[in-house]
């Protein structure tokens, strides 16, 4: 069993993570909708 402080810190570290991993989704839509159609893969 994990004590009380290693749980706050996962809890952290995966919300950490989970800012992360919106906060670089929305950037990768903000650049994919400034792109000109013709600069598109």
């Amino acid at each position: 069993m994990l004590d009380a402080k290693e749980e706050e810190i996962s809890a952290i570290s995966n919300f950490c993570s989970t800012v992360l991993h919106v906060a670089g989704f929305h950037h990768s839509l903000q650049a994919a909708l400034n792109t000109p159609i013709k600069d598109r893969p």
